[in-house]
Formats: C-alpha cells, sequence, structure tokens
C-alpha cells in the first residue's frame, strides 16, 4: 500500500488546538467540510490561498507561520529568480 507524502508540513492542527476550536467549528465557520480541513490539517492537499488567509486569520497567526516550508521554499524560489 502507498502512503501518500504530505505536501508540505504545517502548523494548522496545533494553532487550531491552540484556540480551543474542534474541527467541526472552522470546517463549518469556513465552510469548507470537516474532511477537507482533515486533509489541509495531515498536509494532503494545500488549501486555496482564500482559504489559508481564512485560517490564518481564525486562528490569529500570519500565514507563514502555518506553512514554514513552504514560505521558506518560495523565499529562495524567489531569490533565485532574482539574482538571475
Amino acid at each position: 500500500m502507498q502512503v501518500k507524502q504530505n505536501i508540505y508540513p504545517n502548523e494548522l492542527s496545533s494553532a487550531r488546538r491552540r484556540r480551543h476550536f474542534s474541527q467541526k467549528f472552522v470546517a463549518v465557520t469556513i465552510g469548507k467540510s470537516q474532511k477537507m480541513l482533515s486533509k489541509y490539517e495531515r498536509g494532503a492537499l494545500l488549501p486555496p490561498m482564500s482559504t489559508a488567509a481564512e485560517l490564518s486569520i481564525l486562528y490569529q497567526v500570519e500565514l507563514p507561520e502555518l506553512y514554514p516550508d513552504l514560505y521558506r521554499d518560495l523565499q529562495v524560489k524567489i531569490a533565485r529568480s532574482l539574482a538571475k
């Protein structure tokens, strides 16, 4: 059986728990299914930018803190492009 690799590790679950929110509450608040939120938290899917922004606002955490590895990779990519 093939195990799916996380796209990018994230801090979504930790941020949600720090706010004492259930997955169900967050899913209803942002208009997504609990199953979809679980996929975002496990790193099986990256949420659309608008959803990531909603989660950032709901959790009161800056977006780069929710996806530190993705943010770092994008910084490197942009820096390389600018250096050319």
